[in-house]
């Protein structure tokens, strides 16, 4: 009586190394998932936007008349509206994907931090960038502080296609709605023309590329 059966041993100094080697690999392999769906959701959110903002500009040269982006909302809520005079509405919502809302999101007025400092990164990797002899988008352009998503913006598309302002899209790789400092991030850069740039870094130390 009383004494200790085999049984009753504890884990031994291996046996806890290779648990916490096996849970280090589960965590590793978490955050690469968690990545890799972050970098095809800012993707698929910028081609997204991308084709309403193509829809309404279509819809300003095939109908003769100017036709506004009417941003409202937040959050899920956030939408992009644009309608030519007895038209049917046309619109982009950013809830409308909830898979792709869980992984980003658009940044309304551009001032988050990975935003933010994607725009500038972007701004001074364009400066060398010409179109028919001058820089494409100069460092005092519009583009880079009119947010289209911004309520206090006023970007219209005329009948020639050409907008009254140039404007940007920040797209931002997140987490259940919270932005990833270091994570992806998708910018959509609209001309004078009218013409739709869509650029795509998976972190800040990669560089941009043309979507």
């Amino acid at each position: 009586m009383g004494m200790r059966t085999c049984h009753e041993r504890g884990f031994s100094l291996i046996e806890l190394l290779v648990v916490l080697v096996i849970v280090g690999i589960l965590a590793t392999l978490g955050v690469a998932f968690r990545s890799d769906r972050n970098g095809p959701a800012v993707q698929g959110t910028v081609l997204a936007v991308a084709g309403a903002l193509e829809d309404a500009r279509g819809i300003a040269r095939g109908t003769g008349q100017t036709v506004a982006l009417t941003p409202s909302g937040s959050g899920a809520a956030l939408t992009l509206a644009y309608q030519a005079t007895g038209g049917p509405l046309g619109q982009y919502t950013q809830g409308a994907d909830r898979a792709a809302l869980r992984f980003c999101f658009i940044d309304p007025d551009g001032s988050s931090a990975p935003a933010s400092t994607a725009i500038t990164d972007l701004k001074t990797a364009l400066q060398g960038v010409k179109s028919g002899g001058t820089t494409l988008f100069p460092a005092t352009a519009a583009v880079w502080t009119t947010n289209v998503f911004n309520a206090a913006s006023d970007v219209r598309f005329f009948s020639n296609g050409s907008v009254n302002t140039q404007g940007f899209v920040a797209v931002v790789g997140a987490i259940n709605g919270v932005a990833i400092p270091d994570g992806p991030v998708g910018i959509i850069l609209i001309d004078g023309s009218g013409t739709l740039y869509r650029y795509y870094r998976s972190s800040p130390t990669s560089s941009w590329r043309r979507l």
